[in-house]
């Protein structure tokens, strides 16, 4: 469904593809916090009270976080799995989770470095090496709650805080960033080529804000979760609003899609975009590509474009006309094709490919 409220919406006919990956299921519907890609091939999704691996339709590996808590990232490196999140940070080894001595209140982000991972929450930045030694980085004042992010930058690790930074991991410490010294004192929660994720909202390269400042605010209230940029559009998942698609041309809310429930993690893929969300985890098939126009109920007879380069698709019931702004039309993807198909002595031919048709119609 497409969501209404604090986005105007134009071209509300199509939304986005979206597919949900079957999980185990005593964990079906239910929220997913992270999800990461392993080296096999699997996938690590973290959710209340643990880590699922596994494959989408195939088999899975349930493992229990030590506190029973929420589990807000996973990260693999240097031959190892590491987990954080709510109250602790641990290594999955042998189908369990290893506990690491920290005090932690909760984790929320890993990045890897050379000599190990940095960590970050509102606890601090720390850094644990590959042997499992833990120091501390960066630490909030006393009595105070101070979020930390980490954000890799053209392979650079950028730490950033609501209150001083950022700073980059270099030769094992960090240092003062010079290059984003702009972004002081703002929290750093994505990039892409042409954009930054900051808490004051969207901005450039060079910290200005991006967007009209209606669209800004409304995804600011919304919560922004993190930015993904395709070709026409930047795609913004929220908590509470779903997913907002901004045209990169001219600024302005294109859609904005709530069929998966509020959104907790997101991340592009080579073929669109993995989300977590209040109902489980979603694959979502790149918006500026591929769409889909709901005709429940109708079935569909054929689809053409017309000399008004509009898009026809016939149905049972009628014929509807898309505009063409409604879909980016392409001849070569659109049926029935007019050349290159025969019928001889009751088999279909077509690109010298063969059949035999199980009646005359087709």
């Amino acid at each position: 469904m497409l969501a209404v409220g604090i986005f105007s919406l134009r071209g509300a006919s199509f939304e986005p593809l979206a597919t949900e990956l079957p999980l185990p299921a005593a964990l079906r519907g239910k929220p997913v916090w992270t999800v990461t890609t392993l080296s096999s091939g699997q996938l690590a999704v973290g959710f209340e009270g643990g880590v699922a691996i596994g494959t989408p339709g195939s088999d899975w590996q349930l493992i229990p976080s030590p506190n029973g808590q929420v589990v807000r990232a996973v990260n693999e490196a240097h031959g190892r799995i590491l987990a954080v999140g709510h109250g602790f940070a641990a290594f999955i080894q042998k189908h369990r989770m290893e506990a690491i001595s920290g005090g932690f209140r909760e984790l929320t982000h890993i990045e890897t470095t050379p000599e190990g991972w940095l960590l970050s929450g509102v606890d601090g930045v720390y850094h644990l090496n590959t042997e499992g030694l833990l120091e501390k980085q960066l630490e909030p004042p006393t009595g105070q709650i101070v979020h930390y992010r980490l954000q890799k930058v053209s392979n650079q690790i950028i730490v950033s805080s609501t209150q001083k930074g950022p700073w980059v991991w270099h030769d094992g410490k960090l240092s003062p960033a010079k290059s984003h010294l702009t972004f002081a004192a703002e929290l750093i929660g994505g990039v892409t080529e042409n954009y930054v994720l900051t808490s004051r909202g969207i901005t450039d390269h060079l910290n200005q804000h991006a967007l009209k400042d209606g669209i800004n605010s409304s995804l600011l209230q919304a919560g922004i979760v993190g930015l993904i940029e395709t070709d026409t559009l930047l795609l913004v998942p929220t908590f509470n609003a779903g997913l907002v698609a901004i045209n990169r041309t001219d600024g302005k809310t294109t859609w904005a899609y709530n069929g998966i429930g509020e959104i907790y993690h997101a991340r592009a893929t080579q073929s669109g975009l993995l989300l977590g969300s209040s109902r489980g985890l979603f694959s979502l098939a790149d918006p500026s590509r591929v769409e889909i126009f709901r005709l429940d109920g109708k079935v569909v007879l054929g689809a053409e474009t017309t000399e008004a380069d509009e898009l026809a698709i016939v149905t049972s019931v009628g014929t509807h006309i898309l505009q063409k702004a409604a879909a980016t039309l392409s001849q070569s993807t659109l049926w029935p094709s007019s050349a290159g198909a025969s019928l001889e002595d009751g088999n279909f031919i077509y690109e010298a490919k063969q059949f035999r048709p199980q009646s005359r119609f087709i």
